[in-house]
C-alpha cells in the first residue's frame, strides 16, 4: 500500500505567483506522488492486492481565489488517480483518492485562524472542523479488502462542506466569495 500524503500550499494571486513557486507546488503535490507510484509499482503489482491512496483536496473541485497553483495541483492529482486506476487495475493495483475539506492540521491553521473557527463551523453542515482521524479512517477503509471493488474514485471527507454553499474569504478585498462565484457581504 502507498499513501501519497504530501502537500504544499503557498497562496498568491496570479499577478504575484512566482513561476518557481508554481513549479515547487506542482512538484510536491503532483509530480512526487506520481513518481513515487511509478517507482513502487513493481512492489505494488507483486502483492496482487496493491492499493495507492492519493490525498487530494476538495480544492481539486472547489476553486479558491488566490490559490491557483494549489487547486490546479490537486486537480491534476485527482485526474492522475482516475487515469492510474485504468492503467493499474488489471495488474491488481487499486488507485483511489481522499479529498479532505477543512481539517485541523498545521497546514490549515493560518486559514482557520484568519477566517475564524466559528465561521467554518457555520459553513460546514456537520457543524465542526474535521480532525486528521476523519481522513485516516477513510484511508484504512480504502486500503482494506472491504474496498476491494472501489477503484478510481475520490472520497470527499469534509462534513458536507463542499456540498454546501462554500464560502471563502478574499484576502485582498475582505469580501466573501461563494462557490457559485458571487461576492457576499
Amino acid at each position: 500500500m502507498l499513501i501519497n500524503n504530501a502537500g504544499l500550499e503557498i497562496q498568491a494571486r496570479i499577478g504575484d505567483l512566482d513561476p518557481a513557486v508554481m513549479r515547487q507546488i506542482m512538484q510536491v503535490n503532483f509530480f512526487a506522488p506520481v513518481r513515487l507510484t511509478q517507482m513502487l509499482l513493481p512492489y505494488l503489482q507483486k502483492s496482487h492486492h496493491g492499493a495507492v491512496i492519493n490525498i487530494t483536496s476538495i480544492h481539486e473541485q472547489v476553486p479558491v481565489s488566490g490559490n491557483l497553483a494549489y487547486c490546479a495541483s490537486k486537480a491534476a492529482l485527482g485526474m492522475a488517480t482516475r487515469t492510474l486506476s485504468l492503467e493499474l487495475a488489471r495488474h491488481g493495483v487499486r488507485v483511489n483518492g481522499i479529498a479532505p475539506g477543512a481539517i485541523e492540521t498545521a497546514m490549515n491553521a493560518e486559514t482557520i485562524a484568519d477566517v475564524g473557527r466559528g465561521l467554518f463551523e457555520q459553513w460546514i453542515p456537520q457543524g465542526r472542523l474535521g480532525v486528521p482521524n476523519d481522513v485516516a479512517q477513510v484511508a484504512v477503509f480504502l486500503a482494506s479488502d472491504a474496498a476491494a471493488y472501489i477503484d478510481g474514485h475520490t472520497i470527499v471527507v469534509d462534513g458536507g462542506y463542499s456540498n454546501h454553499l462554500v464560502r471563502y474569504p478574499d484576502r485582498e478585498t475582505g469580501s466573501i466569495t461563494s462557490k457559485a462565484g458571487r461576492n457576499e457581504v
